[in-house]
């Protein structure tokens, strides 16, 4: 007789408007032994899909953009038109790539106080390479461009502004989960953006971001996470220049021996310290005057 060995997997649905965000939980999810059965950008396509394929688990992005209710003018609220084609999944020799067109347009009109909103538009693009079942985890490499009414890369209105048709933004990421036994996994995550606004007073708003949390695995319920991190930013107005170093510990109870296992509670201490350029724009009013400091808490995470 031949034993079956065949394991029928949980399927997810992920819904997320945002394309990079998309993808990291994909990726998340298919580490945690999940199918996925779709990756939908907004409630339409996601009701469909879980019609087509009635999935064990949906992740929904508690805010899916769309209209400015706060904004009214003589022509309603204040929309958020978007045209978005995505591409997931294409095969390459060593992962699977993601495409994404974004074309918006928000009409404009007068409010009730006699502002003139202007009517916007823009577009965006991004490409998504992700190595799946690498070194016990996954790569992923991505780059993305949006121009207008579209720099946000979210189908979320901006405020209106008569800058806001000339607004650029540039990013690129690497991330990476390595996980290479059940006692030890880390996550570095390496990220630069250009932004600018579209009013050339502000000039261009740059950030870079580096970092990795790795994770030790004491018993399937108890770890222990460390995470060091470092940015620097800048402020194309000059309004700010500088950069932040911090470290957490955090001791874990959790599900599981995977790096996404949830739910997690951890308690946690960080200690963090930046330059005399971001001094008073770190921390809120208990830092104002500080260039270093130390925080702690506790925290729970969980998907639902």
């Amino acid at each position: 007789m031949t034993e079956d060995k065949t394991q029928v997997r949980n399927r997810a649905l992920i819904v997320e408007d945002e394309f990079l965000i998309a993808l990291d939980l994909e990726a998340a999810m298919t580490g945690l032994g999940f199918e996925i059965c779709g990756l939908a950008p907004n409630a339409e396509e996601a009701r469909s899909l879980a019609m087509s394929h009635q999935p064990d688990v949906v992740l929904v992005d508690v805010y899916l953009g769309g209209a400015r209710d706060d904004l009214i003018t003589n022509n309603g609220v204040y929309p958020k038109s978007n045209l978005d084609v995505r591409l997931y999944g294409v095969k390459t020799p060593v992962g699977q790539l993601g495409f994404w067109y974004d074309y918006s347009f928000s009409k404009g009109g007068t409010q009730s106080d006699g502002t003139v909103l202007p009517s916007t538009s823009g577009w965006a693009v991004g490409i998504g390479h992700t190595r799946e079942e690498w070194l016990g985890g996954y790569n992923r490499v991505s780059l993305q461009y949006g121009v207008g009414n579209s720099a946000n890369f979210s189908t979320g209105a901006e405020y209106p502004t008569v800058y806001l048709q000339n607004a650029h933004t540039f990013r690129f990421t690497e991330s990476a989960v390595i996980q290479p036994n059940d006692k030890f996994a880390v996550q570095p995550v390496f990220i630069y953006q250009q932004q600018t606004d579209g009013n050339p007073a502000d000039g261009t708003n740059k950030w870079l971001s580096l970092g990795a949390r790795p994770v030790w695995f004491f018993t399937d319920h108890v770890s222990l996470a460390f995470e060091a991190g470092f940015d620097h930013t800048s402020s194309g107005a000059g309004l700010y220049d500088g950069w932040l170093r911090k470290f957490t510990l955090a001791p874990q109870i959790g599900a599981g021996r995977k790096f996404f296992s949830r739910p997690v509670l951890r308690a946690f201490v960080t200690y963090a310290n930046w330059s005399q350029g971001l001094e008073g724009f770190i921390g809120g009013p208990a830092f104002k005057n500080k260039t270093s400091g130390w925080n702690f808490g506790v925290q729970g995470e969980t998907w639902w």
